[in-house]
């Protein structure tokens, strides 16, 4: 079966969007796809070997969201892309948008989508006040609102929609007739076995985002549960706070190493550097309020031998069985999170078991062998 298909990612920023379309892009290949990718800058990842053939757009287009917002970003975006279709002949058999907003017809070739958010109106309105603080929740709630109503075309005028988790496909399947699907995020895995053994001291915790601070990621949660088990006496323990940060943050973390807890706050990292650390941690804390994919931290600490303490929310669920793969707790309940970061501390048979299944877990249905065979016979019911 010969197909070829052309992933358009757009945006060449670092976001778990980019790292799907790069982890995407080799499942593809696994799975005998001739693969393309489309985007602005340099490639969308470093992902994508040098096999893929990547084509650039040129400059990053994210500076006309400011001028007149995403629709027209987006309207941008259809005039270059159609233009170079026209103009390359590139042979494609799908066109595949990573960011469904953009989704649009050229020349019959059927368009897939990925499905990621999927809150009604009512719910980015409730939950906007979370996600966001003082000025931004009123711009939030504006930009929330924009995206969905052009997610809701977008899906509308797609062949099939590919969901990145099941409650995505089970909620815009009710909204519109359309071919939607489940299907597990890609990501490389690896034959790490678990982690913690005897002959370490210490288990290692990491919570790690690109901006630590912002209201949806909960870190003023994390920080009570550590203060937490500081009054408990609990410090035999390392954590990593990996992000943009503030100095208020910093001199906060200055006062609890002071007291004795060994924790350690670092800048944004590179994705190498990123995923050099991860194959030393023995845990990640994944505390976002937040429905639609989670991001690809977990799954990329899950592949390395980690397990995830994870806000029990439907982004996480997918993936991660309370008390087998993982632990899901209250996203906003520290006392619920410094009692599972204890558990991992001082049971540490009980974190070498959760790392195992954690492992096992991402190998058995998220591996890019095994997605790239879905994919496949997705696209071939709309192709042949």
């Amino acid at each position: 079966m010969n197909l070829d298909v052309l992933l358009i990612p757009f945006r060449p920023s670092g976001s778990g969007m980019h790292v799907y379309a790069g982890y995407l892009a080799k499942s593809l290949r696994l799975a005998g796809i001739n693969v393309k990718v489309v985007g602005y800058g340099l490639p969308v990842s470093d992902l994508i070997d040098l096999g893929v053939e990547y084509y650039s757009l040129g400059p990053d287009p994210t500076k006309l969201d400011w001028l007149g917002g995403p629709l027209t970003t987006y309207k941008y975006i259809k005039k270059q892309l159609v233009k170079f279709i026209n103009n390359t002949k590139v042979k494609t058999d799908i066109i595949h948008f990573i960011y469904p907003e953009a989704t649009f017809k050229i020349n019959n070739i059927p368009i897939f989508a990925t499905a990621w958010g999927y809150s009604t109106p009512s719910e980015i309105l409730k939950d906007s006040t979370r996600k966001f603080s003082g000025f931004w929740t009123l711009l939030g709630q504006l930009a929330e609102l924009e995206f969905y109503f052009m997610d809701l075309l977008a899906y509308k005028r797609c062949d099939g929609v590919i969901c990145t988790t099941r409650a995505a496909e089970q909620f815009w399947s009710q909204k519109i007739k359309g071919e939607f699907k489940y299907i597990p995020p890609p990501v490389e895995t690896f034959h790490y076995k678990a982690k913690f053994n005897k002959n370490k001291s210490k288990p290692l915790f990491l919570v790690g985002e690109r901006d630590l601070e912002r209201p949806r990621n909960n870190l003023k949660t994390v920080l009570k549960s550590l203060q937490l088990l500081l009054q408990r006496k609990c410090t035999d323990f390392e954590i990593y706070l990996i992000g943009k940060h503030s100095e208020a943050l910093k001199r906060h973390i200055e006062s609890l190493r002071i007291k004795g807890l060994n924790i350690y706050l670092f800048d944004y990292l590179s994705r190498p550097n990123l995923l050099s650390l991860l194959d030393k941690v023995d845990a990640c804390i994944v505390p976002r309020y937040i429905k639609d994919q989670g991001g690809y931290l977990p799954l990329e600490a899950m592949a390395r031998g980690a397990t995830i303490i994870a806000s029990d929310m439907p982004a996480f669920r997918d993936f991660i069985t309370n008390g087998v793969t993982g632990l899901l707790v209250d996203p906003w309940n520290y006392i619920d999170m410094a009692n599972s970061i204890q558990l991992l501390i001082e049971n540490r048979d009980y974190l070498k078991k959760l790392q195992t299944n954690s492992l096992k877990y991402i190998n058995e249905f998220h591996s890019l062998d095994t997605v790239g065979k879905l994919y496949l016979l997705f696209y071939s019911n709309f192709i042949f």
